[in-house]
């Protein structure tokens, strides 16, 4: 997983390019870049996700509803196919990071 900020400054936008597989293994240390990124726009790369667990789903989508709270962007960025499938797969019929999924 590689964070990079995309401007200077503390309310600069930051992006997470998130690791290949996503299960429980990678849930403390995601966890912590999500920390890290609070308080700023942020940016999920899943364009390489081949696996979505459910830890690490509950996690996203908990750190989205916290996103929406402090009334900053967050978005999830060219997810893969893999991605979407877990999604489905999990029951989720609509994109919980899309704009205008509940909260």
């Amino acid at each position: 997983m590689s964070v990079s900020k995309q401007a200077c400054g503390p309310e600069a936008a930051r992006e997470i390019v998130l690791p290949a597989r996503l299960d429980v293994a990678i849930c403390g240390s995601l966890s912590e870049e999500l920390k890290a990124a609070q308080g700023r726009p942020l940016t999920l790369d899943a364009s390489g996700v081949e696996f979505l667990g459910a830890m690490v789903l509950q996690l996203l989508i908990s750190a989205r509803r916290q996103w929406r709270i402090d009334g900053l962007p967050f978005h999830v960025r060219a997810p893969s196919g893999a991605f979407c499938s877990g999604l489905a797969l999990l029951g989720y019929a609509h994109a919980p990071f899309e704009e205008g999924a509940p909260a």
